[in-house]
């Protein structure tokens, strides 16, 4: 996407981040769900539709649903983290202080970390 074609999104991301009053005429959705559903794994029911966004009658305003509560049961999942080999010279740096030999490799390093 051109940076022309971004700047209301590019003023509205830099309003939040500085936690500045929103701009009158500007709608605000508050997601207290995910706004889009993961494909349910094999042998687990369904998720439902409650607690998504729904319009008034007041010209299609979203209203904030209602709150489901938390489901007890929560999915684990082990993930083992790996580096990657473009990056171990550069966490080394950051863990160690410590450089490759090379001044190039060297200099790179510095710069991306």
């Amino acid at each position: 996407m051109f940076p022309a074609q971004n700047l209301i999104a590019d003023e509205l991301s830099n309003l939040a981040a500085k936690r500045k009053p929103v701009p009158p005429g500007t709608f605000v959705e508050y997601l207290t769900q995910p706004s889009v559903k993961p494909k349910p794994a094999a042998g687990t029911p369904s998720t439902s539709t409650q607690g998504a966004p729904t319009s008034s009658s007041r010209g299609g305003v979203l209203e904030q649903p209602r709150r489901e509560p938390i489901p007890r049961k929560h999915a684990i999942m082990f993930v083992e983290g790996t580096t990657p080999p473009w990056a171990e010279d550069i966490l080394q740096y950051l863990r160690d202080h410590t450089l490759p030999e090379d001044d190039k490799q060297a200099e790179r390093v510095t710069r991306q970390a």
